[in-house]
């Protein structure tokens, strides 16, 4: 093996690990098709009527991350060869020029896609055995497509924790041949990026609710359960859960498919850290959700909140409000609004506290995106400072 492959293979392995180093925020580093997974998710959750004013927005931040890119350039001087890249090549040229509904569609489907995923790794392979490839080019090329092959296993739930941990592990082993550690590396990618999830260690996972007689409205709270559960079955994260009610309680039965331990961990955390914010709004009594993992208790710490911003109808709209029927949007900003509104009583943070304020300011009042966000504000909250009379 020559010097420039030796220097490429210890390049890739190191952008890896610090793509995925659990102590760095992000991936570690920056290039420019970072975060393009998140954009196109975001632009096709949008409901209409909120995609008419964000929209633009989003298509012209992905416009920017694609007119950055040097993909486009190496595929047309047929560096890259592989067929799932070089369509995705031209549907980012496709995006740069037009921006239509259809290319960003595909662009979506795209990056989504386990083809793609593969493509990704062969054309990694290709470059570190190639001598022929100028240096600077391939740290130019590996950065972007390391860039996608990372998110997309983070977007699957495989960890940093535990992908840090195995990188980590290869390289120590290979510590002579660096090109045997990438490529181990690249190999050990294709095999956990392209198992069917439902093929991992399934854990068994039971949530018990207890009916309390003083408090009978539980219609909201099983359809904010059935509504997570519904999402994470539709990711094929969990199988279809199970429901069954006696007197006393309400069961919900389902299999997690063990990606990783961080990854189980993560997602009966996430749940039980939003169920926190609801028992904390409605006071709920403290055995009034009991989440069970291999028939042992799963917790999360309590809340520290000891107190709540009182919002005018909020209690009384997620008690009427059926979670299933929601759209992702909105699902989201329900679970944002309820974070925002819980505080600290005794707090000193007074950055926090107004974050917090400020955030939830920015949910109700801002109807345009056209208009400077400050102005818009204070516009549409004047009124209310002043008991609805006009502004003056």
């Amino acid at each position: 093996m020559t010097n420039v492959n030796t220097i490429k293979c210890a390049y890739i392995i190191n952008q890896i690990i610090n793509s995925t180093n659990p102590h760095i925020k992000g991936v570690g580093f920056h290039f420019p098709l970072l975060g393009l997974h998140e954009l196109t998710r975001q632009y096709f959750s949008l409901p209409n009527e909120i995609k008419f004013l964000a929209g633009p927005q989003i298509v012209e931040s992905i416009k920017n991350h694609i007119s950055k890119s040097k993909i486009t350039s190496y595929v047309n001087d047929g560096i890259i060869i592989d067929k799932n890249i070089k369509e995705f090549s031209v549907n980012l040229s496709f995006i740069k020029e037009i921006g239509s509904e259809l290319s960003l569609q595909r662009l979506h489907n795209t990056l989504y896609s386990e083809d793609f995923f593969k493509g990704i790794i062969r054309t990694l392979k290709k470059l570190l055995k190639d001598e022929n490839y100028d240096l600077k080019m391939c740290y130019k090329l590996f950065d972007e497509l390391l860039l996608l092959l990372i998110e997309y296993l983070f977007i699957r739930g495989h960890s940093k924790e535990s992908l840090y941990a195995k990188f980590n592990n290869i390289t120590s082993q290979n510590q002579k041949n660096s090109y045997d550690a990438a490529i181990k590396i690249l190999d050990h990618l294709m095999t956990i990026g392209t198992k069917p999830l439902s093929s991992m260690e399934k854990l068994d996972v039971k949530i018990i609710i207890n009916k309390q007689k003083s408090f009978s409205n539980y219609r909201f709270l099983h359809s904010f359960i059935e509504r997570h559960l519904t999402d994470l079955f539709k990711e094929n994260r969990i199988s279809k859960y199970v429901k069954s009610d006696t007197y006393f309680n309400t069961e919900y039965h389902f299999i997690i498919y063990k990606i990783d331990k961080e990854y189980v961990d993560k997602t009966l955390t996430k749940f039980l850290e939003a169920y926190n914010l609801l028992k904390h709004r409605f006071d709920f009594p403290e055995n009034h959700l009991i989440l069970y993992l291999e028939n042992k208790v799963f917790t999360v710490p309590n809340l520290k909140e000891d107190s709540k911003i009182k919002v005018k109808y909020f209690e009384r709209f997620l008690l009427e409000c059926n979670f299933i029927d929601l759209s992702d949007m909105m699902n989201l900003e329900i679970l944002k609004a309820l974070e925002w509104t819980s505080f600290p009583e005794k707090t000193t943070d007074k950055k926090y506290a107004f974050m917090s304020l400020w955030s939830i300011m920015e949910f109700l009042l801002i109807d345009s995106v056209d208009d400077n966000k400050i102005d818009t504000i204070c516009k549409n909250f004047i009124p209310y400072m002043s008991r609805n009379y006009s502004a003056t």
